[in-house]
């Protein structure tokens, strides 16, 4: 869920310690697939609105290239179908890979010559159709958007596990300052706002520090004994 690029700029902001950050990079992913889980009604595989938004745009791109390239002239054609001739020193060179990047594979035919099966120019053109419906159908399966208390469940989950991990792991308080503004001030608060907005962009920052100070609510109660039907501090 956390590319490593992204992984390391959290440890880097907010001074993970080199020798916690295997154990806490697996707290962070585990919290990050359970809110997976259940934004997806049961099913990992179900992107979350990050992922969406990314499908879209490989959709669109891979579109508009391939209609790009079915429509050029066929002097430009003839321009790429004259490259795949220029490959016949990397096959004869032995070489696994061409200058271009094509994989070559190599086989032994039934006569004991030497085969090499690699993607031509129009098997590439028809690759990026492919990608366009991959993308295409993957946005299809997505559900619906929840909403309500169904929404609300999986970012509780969530920050109820990060809460754990900062305190535990990290033996920092996991507190919520924000300024006037809604700008969040404490490092537990702009961990959870940066962390957050890496899985789902589109949750806007009050919302997650809202969160946050019900994680914090129902922890307090639990530590004094107080029920919910109290008042928030």
């Amino acid at each position: 869920m956390y590319s490593d690029e992204v992984f390391d700029t959290l440890c880097t902001e907010f001074r993970i310690p080199s020798e916690s950050q295997l154990e806490f990079r697996d707290a962070l992913e585990g919290a990050a697939e359970v809110w997976a889980y259940h934004v997806g009604r049961g099913d990992l595989s179900i992107p979350a609105a990050s992922i969406k938004r990314d499908l879209e745009k490989v959709e669109k791109l891979a579109g508009r290239l391939y209609d790009s390239l079915n429509d050029l002239d066929y002097f430009c054609h003839e321009r790429f179908a004259m490259k795949d001739a220029t490959l016949s020193h990397d096959i004869c060179d032995g070489a696994q890979r061409s200058r271009y990047g094509h994989k070559l594979h190599r086989y032994t035919d039934s006569n004991g010559d030497e085969v090499t099966i690699l993607l031509e120019y129009q098997d590439l053109i028809d690759g990026v159709d492919i990608l366009r419906q991959y993308a295409s159908e993957a946005l299809a399966e997505i559900p619906p958007q929840r909403t309500g208390r169904k929404a609300v469940e999986p970012m509780r989950m969530w920050m109820t596990n990060i809460a754990a991990t900062w305190s535990d792991l990290l033996g920092r308080p996991f507190t919520r300052d924000v300024h006037d503004n809604g700008e969040p001030i404490s490092e537990a608060a702009r961990f959870c706002v940066t962390a957050f907005a890496e899985l789902d962009p589109k949750t806007p920052p009050e919302t997650v520090l809202n969160a946050m100070k019900k994680t914090i609510t129902a922890q307090r109660r639990k530590a004094t004994g107080k029920n919910s039907s109290e008042n928030e501090a």
